[in-house]
């Protein structure tokens, strides 16, 4: 069964999901015919530079260089597009709870953050989650109200944070 809020991607289905133990991170491709793929891997949405660069072991510069290269490689072949999007629909809560985990103290892939929403929904305590993911539980409680959604991954849109959209009274000088 397919979880609602990592269905919300277009073009998902039940016949492209991978199970959690077919996700490791990507290697830099060796031959011409696996570089759509990693072009895929690099451009799809929801995941910081930080992350690329720890599971990649490279440089932020370097990913940097991978992305434009891969944008380039996109506005070429348009079929890089699908990959992405099979590649994001691939991702199960129990892959982005294995991506959380492999990925040090850098920023939790966005996917991860829509995963820890899933394992809440099934009734796994705040606590727990955190553990699993090796995150606090504020970060947890974060996600589960909502805080943090200045930006959808998704569709690139940006608004307003809770707290930017209701700000402090300010203080006039008289």
């Amino acid at each position: 069964m397919r979880h609602h809020s990592l269905t919300t991607v277009k073009g998902c289905n039940s016949q492209n999901i991978l199970p959690p133990s077919a996700w490791t991170p990507l290697e830099l491709p060796h031959s011409e015919a696996d570089q759509p793929l990693f072009h895929a891997y690099i451009l799809a949405p929801g995941f910081s530079t930080a992350f690329h660069s720890a599971m990649l072991v490279k440089s932020a510069a370097t990913i940097c260089r991978y992305r434009r290269i891969a944008r380039e490689a996109l506005r070429a072949n348009g079929s890089i597009r699908d990959l992405i999007t099979e590649f994001v629909c691939s991702i199960t809560p129990e892959i982005a709870l294995a991506m959380a985990q492999k990925r040090g103290r850098t920023q939790m892939p966005y996917l991860s953050r829509l995963a820890v929403g899933e394992f809440l929904k099934r009734g796994v305590s705040r606590k727990e989650v955190a553990r699993m993911f090796k995150c606090s539980v504020r970060t947890v409680s974060n996600i589960a109200s909502g805080k943090g959604g200045g930006y959808a991954p998704f569709s690139g849109k940006r608004s307003l944070t809770q707290s930017q959209s209701k700000p402090p009274a300010s203080t006039k000088p008289d």
